[in-house]
């Protein structure tokens, strides 16, 4: 066939088409060299990749250098060889291929997927591979292919990886005593801190979680005493979201009240800080879920020394309601004096108010009479209030009928109820009044509603209140 003659829809001739492919081919090596470079797993001196079979012509340094300007020169070398065909044959494909984009759109890429396999990448394996299909994503390594013993020496390198990660938890999922003990006997290398870099990386976290789950009680200890070795790094481990995760793990399994002591005793040091932290709050959580109560009375003791503080904090808050849902007697019963003497202000907090919610809503009628006890008189400022107002409707709702009539009768009688039924906050606590009333006291509402008419009909928060009366009355 002549050299003129064009080759499918490409505008190459035969021989161009060879030089682009060969150039194509060069191109696909660089390119999957560099991917195996950033992935972190080009450590050809250890044995883990064999580098042997890639462009063996170019030395690293002319490697490194060239793979910034390798795909621009292709692109303009190939611009240049498709304009001139195209001009010998009267089409004008400048525009469409000004780029490269044929480069872009697939070309070659089904030689890079079959020079992969062939090419002695003898650490990883691929799945769901469909060469051609103008995707490198398909090419991406799933899994490990190699034998653990081959790991020896790399194990906290290779669980930093994604892919290293879930083969060194399916080793310890399988529950092999000599390969455990290998994999644990690495993290807890004395002369690295393996531990710790693991348990806050984003990877390496998980990896750990499942070492946790895999290793035996005497394993568990040893990983609590390298937690414990040092404040400083507990603190940030806790502080951080990777290393809260893998920590709050190893707490779990902690079994004995001697380590439980022991870990209270350096965690007490940090609890104020921990408590206002997401992470931090979330390792205090997990203490107090399975310590015992005398193990955990000493960090409890700061926590409840500072439990308005706490109740007014973003994540204070959640800890203060877990204290009472997990704690201990005497702890329940110091929160909740805590909270009912100071219930109008933390009923105003953005975060305080949850507390004071969470409380009405266990519906103790003790606990809850003494807290609408210090609100009553209140509530129709508490209605006006952005944070307040969830306040009065949750008391509504769940402190029974009798508190809930009490309520809506202060609400009635007030020279401001009709700057509640108009008010941005309040129009809501009327129509949950109006949900929950029952008799005369339901009638007595609606007939003071609309005897508003005039101010609400037209209003754009009074009109939605003035809605909800229409609706049968209540016998």
């Amino acid at each position: 066939m002549p050299s003129s003659t064009i080759v499918g829809d490409g505008g190459l001739s035969t021989l161009e088409q060879e030089y682009y492919s060969e150039r194509l081919n060069q191109y696909a090596f660089l390119m999957a060299e560099q991917y195996m470079r950033q992935s972190n797993l080009n450590t050809a001196n250890s044995g883990i990749l064999n580098p042997h079979s890639w462009n063996r012509n170019n030395s690293n340094s002319s490697r490194t250098s060239s793979q910034s300007i390798f795909g621009d020169q292709l692109g303009r070398e190939i611009n240049q060889i498709r304009s001139s065909s195209s001009q010998r044959n009267g089409v004008n494909r400048g525009s469409r291929f000004a780029t490269g984009s044929r480069f872009a759109n697939g070309v070659g890429r089904q030689r890079f997927g079959q020079e992969e396999r062939g090419q002695g990448l003898n650490l990883m394996s691929t799945k769901n591979q469909r060469p051609g299909n103008g995707s490198t994503r398909q090419h991406i390594p799933s899994y490990y292919s190699v034998p653990l013993e081959e790991l020896r020496g790399k194990i906290a390198f290779v669980a930093k990886d994604h892919v290293g990660c879930r083969f060194l938890r399916k080793k310890i999922e399988e529950g092999k005593t000599e390969e455990i003990d290998m994999i644990f006997n690495e993290v807890m290398n004395e002369g690295h801190d393996h531990l710790h870099e693991l348990m806050v990386d984003q990877f390496g976290t998980d990896f750990i979680q499942k070492l946790v789950e895999g290793t035996n009680r005497e394993g568990r200890a040893k990983m609590l005493d390298a937690v414990m070795s040092d404040e400083r790094k507990l603190k940030d481990l806790c502080n951080d979201h990777h290393g809260s995760r893998a920590l709050q793990k190893l707490l779990e399994r902690i079994e004995t009240r001697e380590q439980q002591s022991s870990f209270t005793r350096i965690l007490k040091r940090i609890t104020v800080p921990l408590c206002k932290t997401q992470p931090g709050h979330y390792v205090i959580q997990v203490c107090l879920k399975n310590f015992s109560p005398d193990c955990l009375k000493s960090v409890l003791e700061l926590v409840l020394d500072n439990c308005i503080a706490l109740a007014k904090d973003r994540f204070g808050c959640c800890l203060v309601q877990n204290i009472v849902e997990y704690g201990y007697t005497e702890a329940k019963e110091r929160v909740v004096a805590d909270i009912t003497e100071h219930a109008r202000v933390l009923c105003e907090d953005p975060f305080g108010n949850y507390v004071v919610q969470f409380l009405i809503g266990l519906k103790v009628p003790r606990v809850t009479a003494d807290i609408l006890g210090q609100l009553q008189g209140y509530f129709v400022n508490l209605s006006m209030n952005k944070h307040g107002s969830p306040v009065v409707e949750k008391s509504m709702k769940e402190a029974g009928e009798e508190n809930a009539n009490m309520i809506i009768h202060e609400l009635m009688n007030s020279s401001e109820f009709l700057n509640v039924l108009q008010n941005p906050y309040g129009n809501y606590v009327a129509q949950s009044a109006l949900a929950v009333s029952k008799g005369s006291v339901h009638n007595d509402l609606v007939n003071i509603i609309r005897s508003n008419y005039p101010h609400l009909h037209s209003h754009l928060y009074g009109k939605r209140v003035l809605d909800k009366t229409r609706n049968r009355h209540r016998a």
